[in-house]
């Protein structure tokens, strides 16, 4: 157990902790790279994987979540995002400063 400087016993609290895949980590890369430089469309891009689509259309169930070839049915045009509301969203809930 790590000690304080005075001696007190310290807690460490790591939340919640999840083992990514290789291609997750670079999906987790690609995002925090896309928020350090404010690229949404980048950062959309990069959350797209994981099921986060803002307006977008999702893959097929069939189709593997992170290949990046993957096309959705129907007409392949995605909605309108509003990519101010998104970045906000974004940056809520990845951004770490």
């Amino acid at each position: 157990m790590p000690a304080q400087p005075d001696g007190k016993v310290a807690l460490l609290d790591f939340g919640q902790v999840k083992v990514l895949s290789v291609e997750e980590r670079r999906a987790v890369c690609a995002l925090y790279l896309a928020l350090a430089t404010g690229d949404t469309r980048a950062a959309l891009d990069a959350v797209a994987p994981f099921g986060l689509t803002f307006g977008r259309r999702a893959s097929p169930p069939s189709a593997s979540p992170l290949d990046p070839s993957a096309t959705a049915p129907g007409d392949g045009k995605e909605a309108p995002v509003d990519l101010e509301a998104a970045s906000k969203m974004l940056h809520i809930m990845f951004n770490t400063k």
